[in-house]
């Protein structure tokens, strides 16, 4: 994504099994490359998940609005959705989740910072 401050995301990691987002624009994009394997609601909130390939699957859950269809090719930073408060990260690797900070340093560029608890 790029760093105009438009864009930039805000990224607590202290959470093994995914990591929560606020997104200064409100527009959530995708970590990278892939196709959408699923974008509806789960449990009332907006998720969308970007298989990559080699097994490494992305969700974003927590979208207000969701901008993108099952089986969509989707590019790295294209828009997803609108995100809604709480919208969270996460990854699974051959069907395990994993800690996102794995990923973000090559999948984003992003500000990554320690929020209090």
């Amino acid at each position: 994504l790029p760093n105009d401050n438009t864009n930039t995301l805000l990224l607590q990691v202290d959470m093994p099994a995914g990591t929560a987002l606020a997104a200064t624009d409100q527009v959530a994009r995708a970590v990278g490359g892939g196709v959408v394997r699923f974008a509806g609601p789960v449990a009332g909130r907006g998720v969308v998940t970007i298989d990559h390939g080699g097994a490494l699957l992305s969700s974003l859950t927590g979208l207000g609005r969701i901008d993108v269809a099952p089986g969509q090719v989707i590019g790295a930073g294209e828009r997803v959705g609108l995100a809604a408060p709480g919208l969270h990260l996460g990854f699974r690797l051959g069907g395990r989740y994993v800690d996102p900070a794995l990923f973000l340093e090559v999948a984003v560029h992003a500000v990554l910072v320690a929020l209090p608890d």
